[in-house]
This record gives C-alpha cells, structure tokens and sequence, in this order.
C-alpha cells in the first residue's frame, strides 16, 4: 500500500540512515564524505548493518529528490542531462583540469591561458559542470578543483571519461539507427551494434582497436576498465572476498581474458596457498608481466593466449572469467567454455564473475540501476548482454552437459555475481 506521507517517510529513512551512517563514521575516525579535493574518493569498508544503512540512504535520498521535483521535472532534466556530458567531455579534451593546480584559486582567465581556450566559452561550461560539484568557484570569478574534478588529473579517469564521452555516448545515439537496420541481429551478431552502425564498419570492436591509428581508443579502453576496477560494486573486494578461495587449499587458478591481471595479484597476495597464471593477448601481457609486483612473480605467472584458441593449461582447479562472457554472444560464449571444459580435469570449477540480470525488485534500486546501465553500454559496442539465470542455465548446458551450476551468489557491496560451475566428466 502507498504511504499517505511518501515525503516524510522517505526523509526519515534518510535521517535514521544518515545517523547509522555518520556515527559509525565518527566512532572509528573516519572521515566524514566531502566535496573538498583531498577527501577520501571512495567508502570505506563498512560492516553489513552500516553498510545496508547506507544503501537505503541513497536509494531513500533519490527518491526524495525525485518525488520533491515531480514526473515532468525528473523526466524533463533527465533528457536535458545530455548537457552535463557535453560540457565535461569538453572539459576533459581540453584538459581543465590540469590547468588548475590542486592547491590554487585561479581566475577563468588564468585557466584560459593556461589550457589555451576561450574565456567566454570556458565560464559557460566550468559553470554547468560546478552545478554538479566538479570544480567550485569559492569567490567570483575564481576557481578551485573539488574532489571529482581532481580525478580528471588522474590519466586513468581521464582517459575513463573520454572513452565513455567521446566513443561510448557517441555510439549509443545510433541504438535507433542500429534497431531500425538490424533489429534483435543487435545482441546475436558481433558486426551489428550501435557501434557498427556510427563507426560504419563490419568489425568488431576489438577488431576495430586493432587498427593502425587507433592507439589512442586502445589507450582508452584500457583505462576504462582499470577504472571499471577501481569502482564500487565492481572492484577488487568482489573478486578477493566474494569466494571462498581459502578452501581450494593449494590450487592452480588460471584468470582467462585477465587484462593487465591486477585481480590475480590481489588474490595471490591474500592466499598464499594458490598459484595464479594470468592469460591474455600478446600485446597486453607484455604490459601486465612488467606491472606485477616483484614478491609475487614466484606464484603469479603470464602467459599469452587467445581464449578462442583450446585452453593451453590442462588440469588447473579453477578456470575464471572476470567480465568476459557478457562482451559475447551466446556462441561465441559457448565456444570459450568449451575450450576451457576440454581442458578441465574432473572436480575443477569454472567461476564466471559478471552481471545476472534478476527480476526487478530482487536488489537496491541503485544497484539494478548500475547493472543496466552496464549492460547498455556492452550492448552499444558488442553483441551481447547481461544474461538472466535461466540463460546462463541454457549457456553452460549448451556449452557441456558435463558441466553443472553449483551456486550463484551475489556478494554484499557486489553488482556483478559470482557463478560457480563443477566439471563432472
């Protein structure tokens, strides 16, 4: 049944939570959330209670803004975001940010001069993105960095923002254009996406990267998932805490499709019981061998492999696939777990870490808000998405029938699941 007063239960979920929040903050000596540049860039690690306290805080919080403004407002802004986009990724192409030392105060014109830009135009844009707490103007006419905006010094989230705001955003605008051509082929064909479509190419994506010319989009691709690591609901906890690695004992993991194998190293470096071979393309692992820490080279090894090319490393325990199989269509994710399976000894495990699509309803409001928007950007650039139980069911029966589920969990924090597979051959 709706409340009779949505405004004032909704502000006091937001106050109890709020409290929970901050008292468990000032008890532990943590620092309260701030804007000011310095202040922590991501949450602590919170126990379970203050931890759910939290997440009803936001979801508790977004919905009162949004009953505050009402269904004309929110829908109308919604589609008016387009013009934050706009203004940061120009802000971010013509480097703002680093034109503005971290310590400093300058003037729009200092900052003008500095990154070679028109005056006029830089307040115009500086000043819609300080709407939105990226960058503030302590006094007229005067501007300092806050805490999001100093990321955009950081090459990495530079490189993030540009990925999504120059290739990604641009490419989704041709969903229609893509549909219109190619209908439900969007999702089963790797040549037939919104990217296809804007790029006007039959390539795949990687393909596509793998072009003279196209450094500069490789770069950034390869930032967006480090990225794409270092975010909440998709990072290194997940990964490292999110399965019980401890019962393995000595074990071989093999990290499939591992990129520069940060996880691999963190799970190496809490369990020291287990050895970890990180695969890759060529190119990538002569980037990831280098990056390694050096005390851990003795249980982390690199090894070059192309996962649609048979599983090189026979018998391992664990074969795992971290955001991998949501970047591929059914077929082409039945081909890279056959090639694992044919490898696999009986009682060794296939973990795929990705996104499960759950009824709406089954999670926070905002965490089903991350996945899908996820699972749009994926579908933007490649032909697949995130898969509902029933469908992974079908995927792995379809890829073996030796293979059998033995659980899927979703860990607390995690937006991505985590699904367990046993070999039986």
């Amino acid at each position: 049944m709706a409340s009779s007063k949505p405004l004032e239960d909704l502000a006091q979920k937001v106050a109890n939570s709020t409290k929970i929040v901050s008292e468990h903050l000032s008890s532990h000596n943590l620092p309260q959330p701030s804007f000011d540049v310095g202040a922590p860039l991501q949450w602590p690690k919170l126990p379970a209670d203050v931890f759910e306290a939290r997440n009803e805080l936001r979801d508790a919080s977004k919905k009162l803004h949004d009953l505050a403004n009402g269904p004309r407002n929110v829908l109308t802004w919604l589609c008016w975001s387009w013009a934050h986009t706009a203004s940061l990724q120009w802000i971010n192409h013509f480097k703002i940010a680093d034109a503005i030392p971290l310590d400093r105060v300058l003037s729009y014109a200092e900052i003008a001069k500095t990154a070679s830009v028109d005056e006029g135009f830089l307040r115009r844009l500086l000043r819609l993105a300080i709407t939105i707490d990226i960058f503030c103007e302590p006094r007229p006419s005067m501007v300092a960095h806050t805490a999001q905006s100093s990321l955009l010094r950081d090459p990495v989230y530079a490189d993030m923002v540009g990925w999504n705001l120059e290739q990604g955003w641009r490419w989704s605008t041709y969903t229609v254009e893509a549909y219109e051509k190619w209908g439900a082929d969007m999702i089963t064909q790797g040549n037939r996406t919104p990217f296809n479509a804007a790029e006007k190419t039959d390539k795949g994506l990687f393909e596509f990267y793998s072009q003279p010319g196209k450094e500069k989009e490789t770069v950034q691709f390869g930032n967006l998932m480090k990225a794409y690591g270092d975010t909440e609901g998709f990072g290194l906890e997940l990964y490292v805490y999110g399965y019980d690695w401890g019962a393995l004992g000595e074990a071989t993991v093999v990290d499939v499709g591992a990129g520069h194998g940060q996880i691999s190293c963190a799970i190496a470096r809490e369990f020291p019981q287990l050895k970890l071979i990180v695969q890759d393309l060529p190119k990538v692992i002569a980037q990831a061998e280098s990056m390694c820490p050096q005390d851990l080279k003795d249980r982390v090894t690199f090894q070059a492999h192309d996962f649609f090319e048979p599983q090189s490393v026979h018998g391992a325990d664990v074969y795992m696939f971290k955001a991998v199989l949501h970047d591929w269509s059914d077929d082409l994710a039945i081909k890279l777990l056959q090639n694992v399976t044919a490898a696999m000894k009986p009682g060794s495990r296939i973990l795929i870490v990705d996104g499960v699509a759950y009824d709406p309803g089954t999670f926070k409001q905002h965490e089903e808000r991350a996945l899908k928007t996820v699972e749009m950007i994926v579908m933007s650039c490649l032909a697949s998405s995130e898969r509902e139980v029933d469908q992974f069911k079908q995927l792995i029966h379809d890829s073996d029938s030796r293979l059998r589920i033995k659980n899927i969990v979703k860990p607390q924090g995690a937006f991505n699941s985590i699904i367990e597979i046993v070999f039986e051959g």
